[in-house]
């Protein structure tokens, strides 16, 4: 996640999100689920990524299971606009679910929040 946002690259993001079931509570925005949590967390994160370069830092207690994790704490961001002037420091709380997939892969199905 932090790759993604380092790199500006929207399409890697949502990959970290599990496309069958990501329910994202977004702060803010209204609540999605599915295909639609996915579509709305690439379409922020792409237009963020217009403006902005994102460094985002990650604070956090992590509790993991067999196959179910959740972790929760601040992620902290600094966006540095690209057309120039200050970066601005944004920090905020979050709680992931994840889950572990038959594959071996771990994907977050419920978020909040995933992105600003």
């Amino acid at each position: 996640m932090r790759e993604a946002y380092a790199t500006g690259d929207a399409d890697r993001l949502v990959r970290v999100f599990d496309p069958g079931g990501f329910t994202d509570m977004s702060s803010g925005e209204p609540s999605n689920y599915g295909a639609a949590a996915i579509e709305a967390l690439r379409e922020r994160a792409s237009e963020l990524f217009k403006d902005y370069a994102v460094k985002m830092s990650i604070i956090i207690n992590i509790v993991v299971g067999s196959n179910s994790a959740h972790d929760y704490g601040w992620h902290e961001f600094t966006l540095t606009p690209k057309r120039g002037g200050a970066p601005i420091r944004k920090r905020e709380r979050y709680f992931e679910m994840w889950t572990k997939k038959l594959s071996g892969a771990w994907r977050i199905y419920s978020s909040s929040p995933t992105a600003m």
